[in-house]
């Protein structure tokens, strides 16, 4: 099976990115054929010490923009953002969109509310080919209290339309799971799947006395 995977920054290892490239990992590993778009938008704007730390990465990205590139051996392509600030904004997103998912058997949005995945799920939805959705936390009321105007703009445009012709969404948990049903989807399309962890992240690298501080026997 040939997988597109859509997020709008590939800017580390951790979280978000850390869990589609670890998810692009497994199913490579599966046999599938695994792709990932971003963009090249920098989502530091506003955090100068994270921003050069990025520079090394996104400069790949800025030289091969639209063209396929590894990362942990994993086909990437980045396209260009143009407003970093305003949704990871990428110009050319839908026409790129139309260009490549009728390449792919399957595509895979992760986060919300940036302009990529938008219109990655929106072409994906009118070309008919089956199209899943990782919201992560995104719709919680918590994470609606910032840029609240800008939110519900999308969520009229895009969110609730795409919440009824998707093809699956994955839930990280029960909360999430009931805001998917209080938006109208249907119960039989909600996966609620834990995000994975990868143990050999966890391995202790160097000695500690943390065990015996708390008294556990390391055995166990």
């Amino acid at each position: 099976m040939r997988i597109l995977q859509v997020i709008s920054q590939l800017s580390d290892l951790m979280g978000d990115s850390g869990q589609v490239l670890h998810f692009a990992e497994y199913y490579k590993k599966k046999g599938h054929d695994v792709t990932i778009v971003t963009t090249d938008g920098d989502p530091f704007f506003d955090n100068p010490e994270n921003s050069k730390r990025y520079e090394i990465t996104r400069k790949k990205f800025l030289e091969n923009q639209e063209e396929e590139i590894e990362i942990n051996g994993i086909s990437v392509i980045p396209i260009h953002c143009k407003f970093p600030k305003l949704g990871m904004y990428a110009p050319k997103a839908a026409k790129f969109a139309k260009k490549i998912i009728n390449d792919f058997d399957v595509v895979h949005v992760y986060s919300w509310y940036h302009h990529t995945g938008l219109v990655f799920a929106k072409q994906a939805i009118l070309l008919k080919k089956p199209v899943f959705v990782s919201f992560w936390g995104t719709l919680q009321p918590e994470a609606q209290k910032y840029h609240k105007l800008f939110k519900s703009m999308v969520d009229v445009l895009y969110t609730k339309k795409i919440i009824h012709n998707a093809t699956g969404l994955h839930s990280i948990g029960i909360s999430e799971t009931e805001i998917y049903l209080k938006l109208g989807a249907e119960k039989s399309k909600i996966h609620e799947i834990d995000n994975g962890v990868v143990l050999s992240d966890f391995e202790s690298k160097s000695k500690s006395t943390i065990f015996e501080k708390l008294n556990i026997n390391k055995s166990k």
